[in-house]
């Protein structure tokens, strides 16, 4: 006997197959606007990236202030304006946030690449029979991060591009889950049943 306090198995599937339904629906349109339009939605991207370091930085401050005077760091008073600061000029110019980000990725795709091209050598040293994937991930990742870099507005719509399809695709495994689940709640309803009528 269940008590009325303890929700039964069934009830917490039911829940989350319900959860993963809209999950799966919420990333299947969000992924689908991102792909029609790369550059609006890394642009609001960057104006909520800016919202985010604008409230930060206000945080940091009034936390900075609220300190004893001996207490105060200097440190903690240059993060907060850093992040206030950030976040006006991104918030007030859209594009220039959306630029760093883009930037960011691919400097970090150009730092991968060189590691994957500086332990390609060695994985052929140490007789590892696939080294080449290494050597050709590594290049792709240079070649790439340069592309971005050259042209960053493409860059944009690439990465965003990524990130759509990656959503469509979190989106269809939520699905697929939330239908597994709901075979599992009708085998638990049918589990439930008879022992509420005994």
């Amino acid at each position: 006997m269940t008590s009325p306090l303890m929700p039964t198995a069934g009830t917490v599937l039911r829940k989350m197959r319900t959860l993963l339904f809209v999950q799966g629906a919420a990333a299947l349109v969000l992924g689908v606007l991102v792909i029609i339009w790369p550059v609006n939605a890394t642009l609001i991207f960057a104006i909520l990236m800016g919202a985010w370091l604008l409230v930060d930085g206000v945080v940091s401050a009034l936390t900075w202030a609220a300190r004893p005077r001996g207490a105060r760091s200097g440190v903690a008073l240059a993060r907060a304006i850093f992040g206030i600061v950030a976040g006006l000029v991104i918030v007030a110019v859209p594009a220039a946030g959306m630029l760093v980000v883009v930037w960011i990725v691919a400097f970090v795709m150009l730092l991968l690449g060189a590691f994957q091209l500086a332990g390609c050598g060695t994985l052929r040293a140490a007789g590892v029979r696939y080294w080449w994937m290494m050597l050709i991930t590594g290049i792709l990742s240079v070649l790439a991060a340069v592309g971005i870099l050259l042209f960053p507005v493409t860059g944009a719509a690439v990465f965003a591009w990524i990130v759509g399809v990656a959503m469509i695709v979190e989106g269809i495994a939520a699905f697929l889950i939330g239908s597994q689940l709901n075979r599992a709640v009708r085998a638990q309803d049918e589990r439930e049943i008879p022992g509420e009528l005994a």
